[in-house]
């Protein structure tokens, strides 16, 4: 690797931190290489306040915990069950229009911006995309392209982090996604950064600004495998039902899908085509899937006939 490009690299992360940073910030951190550089860098300017969430025994929450204590910095774990990471799943879904995996891959970070302390909330989103870091990019007949992967979380920030961080009262900032800091990773080549493990200009550029070899060399583990929100939210609906609904008129199913969606998402996933509207019902219970259906349906029906006297 090109030793002038990594050291741009590293000049304009310490700026893009700097610069995110006036007072006291929480960190979403999950003790990998992408959070706890960004929070050891953060450290160097203000207090900070590290956020690990999972289920007990999470991956997450050990490794949070180990490099936390590498970093010397405090740490605050939100070790939940997984009745409790499915029931903050569905508030999740029910809060902000997400995919199924979104939710999955988005509630630890949903957690953490929760329990913050502070205004201003430090992530290491963007990295992955710019370094390169998924095992997807590596698989057999692909052809990433990770300017667009940026491109593309730049513009769903505005609907997931962000969204989600002002539910709370609070603003996120993605040190990763400095304009500066993606010119100076896209300096690199793709083949460079994608090349397994992943991420190689950024793991050389952390150890010499002083991340812990252990951090360093730690291999990527997703939001929702680590912290165990995938395992949880998918125990918790195991059950399914499947229903179809047909409607006098268009508008009598929008306005059923309308009225019925915010309510039901996470329990309820809608599909409409014309008159038609498609329900798949999840629940952790054949009596639990019972009851989510009967609401469900109880709503449809008083929404169809409010919008058939429309």
């Amino acid at each position: 690797m090109d030793d002038a490009s990594l050291a741009q690299l590293a000049s304009v992360l310490k700026t893009a931190v700097a610069d995110a940073v006036e007072g006291p910030v929480s960190v979403a951190f999950s003790g990998g290489i992408d959070s706890s550089l960004i929070a050891m860098l953060a450290s160097h300017h203000v207090e900070v306040e590290l956020l690990a969430a999972g289920t007990p025994g999470a991956h997450d929450l050990a490794a949070a915990e180990e490099s936390a204590a590498l970093l010397n910095l405090n740490i605050v774990r939100l070790e939940i069950s997984p009745t409790q990471m499915a029931m903050a799943g569905h508030e999740l879904a029910a809060t902000v229009a997400l995919s199924r995996q979104e939710v999955e891959f988005l509630l630890p970070f949903w957690l953490v911006a929760r329990e913050a302390t502070h205004s201003l909330l430090l992530c290491g989103q963007g990295a992955d995309e710019l370094f390169g870091g998924y095992d997807r990019f590596r698989r057999d007949g692909t052809t990433p392209d990770l300017n667009a992967e940026v491109v593309e979380l730049q513009a769903r920030l505005p609907q997931r982090e962000q969204a989600l961080a002002r539910h709370f009262g609070r603003k996120v900032a993605c040190p990763f996604l400095d304009c500066k800091v993606i010119a100076a990773a896209e300096a690199f080549p793709q083949s460079e950064r994608i090349a397994a493990p992943g991420k190689a200009p950024l793991r050389a550029v952390a150890a010499q600004l002083g991340l812990p070899a252990e951090i360093v060399q730690r291999p990527k583990k997703a939001a929702q495998y680590g912290s165990g929100a995938q395992k949880a939210l998918r125990s918790a609906q195991q059950q399914r039902v499947v229903l179809t609904l047909c409607f006098p008129s268009t508008a009598i199913a929008k306005a059923v899908a309308a009225a019925t969606g915010p309510d039901n998402r996470g329990w309820v996933t809608l599909e409409r085509s014309g008159v038609t509207l498609e329900a798949q019902i999840a629940a952790a219970s054949v009596g639990s899937l019972r009851e989510a259906a009967e609401d469900f349906l109880a709503c449809a029906a008083l929404a169809a006939k409010v919008a058939e006297k429309d």
